[in-house]
């Protein structure tokens, strides 16, 4: 058995073109196991856990196949903002690799899944920039150099709290769910 998926996997990486979309790791590698895995449950329409797979496969050995792919896999799911970051991730690590066409068709895929992409944009009017203001978003902190721009998320609802010093925190919730 060992010895067919060995040779299924030799026989793929023959007939796929160069800079596809395998991971392009030894073909016998767990990241290169998860991806391949990746692959069947794309193809087989399981996109949540064709993006667990490519994660997987991503944590153990970056490459830019891995963040393509989980691109595709959260734009199959509706995931915009998600698919745009994986697919600027896949840019960024084509250019590093010198892989200009490859870098070229990660950024055209960002750019698609950002026209689609859910965004809010967090303004503090200057009248309520207490000292110390601190602002959530689900939960984590939103870097001040991202006040007043777009953040990109996928749909859902989205908790914003704002606290500081000898002030009563502000909560909102935000419906990020609904289109238009």
């Amino acid at each position: 058995m060992r010895l067919f998926v060995f040779l299924s996997c030799m026989f793929a990486l023959l007939v796929a073109p160069i800079g596809d979309a395998r991971a392009q790791g030894d073909p016998g590698s767990v990241s290169q196991r998860a991806f391949d895995e990746g692959l069947k449950l794309y193809e087989a329409g399981k996109f949540k856990e064709a993006c667990q797979s490519f994660s997987n496969s991503d944590t153990l050995e970056p490459t830019v196949a891995a963040a393509y792919q989980l691109g595709r896999c959260h734009d199959k799911q509706g995931h915009h903002a998600s698919a745009r970051k994986h697919f600027l991730q896949a840019a960024d690590r084509a250019t590093a690799k010198g892989e200009d066409a490859r870098a070229k068709a990660a950024r055209g895929q960002a750019a698609e899944s950002e026209k689609k992409a859910a965004s809010l944009v967090i303004t503090v009017p200057a009248a309520s920039a207490a000292p110390g203001l601190l602002i959530k978003l689900d939960g984590v902190t939103v870097p001040g150099d991202k006040i007043g721009k777009k953040i990109y998320i996928d749909p859902r609802k989205v908790k914003l709290v704002a606290t500081a010093p000898g002030h009563k925190p502000l909560e909102t919730e935000i419906d990020a769910t609904a289109e238009g």
